[in-house]
């Protein structure tokens, strides 16, 4: 993650190494090493995120987009 981001929410496994970010009118990042390091998920694509949640594994993921869907990764 080179260049700055506008973060709008972040959620974390229970043990903290998965976490997932959602810009703001952007993409959502997922990590799986503690924050160390950051991809891009290629489910996604820019939305207006609203809110972000985690199962407690890491494994699901549920955002939903501002006025919009919600999604399950």
């Amino acid at each position: 993650m080179g260049t700055t981001q506008f973060w709008r929410d972040i959620a974390s496994s229970s043990d903290g190494t998965k976490l997932a970010a959602l810009e703001y009118e952007g993409n959502l990042w997922t990590s799986t090493d503690s924050g160390q390091s950051w991809k891009l998920s290629l489910t996604s694509s820019p939305k207006s995120w609203e809110a972000i949640a985690s199962s407690s594994d890491g494994a699901k993921l549920a955002a939903a987009v501002y006025g919009g869907d919600i999604y399950v990764f």
